[in-house]
């Protein structure tokens, strides 16, 4: 609760070579029931928030009244990233991220995204929901996109030139809710 973590890439949108040099925030791994509030978490180059389940587990981590910017390498720089499990991220604000929040897109992974505000400094968009039997190039939406998304009541002042303010590779099992 309430403390400011600040990483040491401080370069928007750097190519910082290999994994090696990736650098999250804070990561949550294999538990649920965690609460991050009320911090600030900048000058990370994969993530500000990785939540990773190595099992399916539809117990959520809640992530709330953060602000979390200045989140990008290239090719990286996720502000909330979940893998597996189901996250809660609500009324943060986000500036300066390539995806202020992404799902891997593991078959049972949920996330809901409510009241948050983000800025108009993302190099990608917003929302992201990758599929996480494929990469990259061969996005053919052959696979699902997890399991349940939820996304609502969030300020987004414009999609960035050229890309959505959501994104995601083919529909979820159990769909994708996007409503104000």
């Amino acid at each position: 609760t309430g403390v400011r973590i600040k990483g040491f890439q401080d370069v928007y949108n750097h190519d910082y070579g290999s994994g090696a040099r990736f650098t999250t925030g804070i990561s949550v791994t294999d538990v649920t029931g965690v609460e991050i509030d009320n911090c600030e978490i900048y000058y990370f180059s994969n993530a500000g928030v990785m939540t990773y389940q190595h099992a399916v587990n539809s117990n959520a981590n809640y992530i709330h009244h953060c602000y979390i910017h200045d989140i990008s390498a290239q090719g990286q720089g996720y502000g909330v990233m979940t893998a597996r499990g189901s996250t809660i991220i609500e009324a943060c604000k986000f500036d300066y991220t390539r995806h202020a929040i992404s799902g891997v897109g593991y078959a049972g992974e949920s996330y809901e995204a409510r009241y948050n505000i983000h800025g108009v400094h993302n190099t990608d968009s917003n929302y992201d929901v990758h599929a996480s039997d494929q990469s990259g190039s061969s996005w053919d939406g052959s696979t699902p996109s997890g399991r349940l998304y939820k996304i609502h009541h969030n300020t987004i002042p414009s999609a960035v030139d050229g890309y959505e303010s959501l994104y995601y590779v083919a529909p979820p099992t159990e769909g994708m809710y996007v409503y104000n």
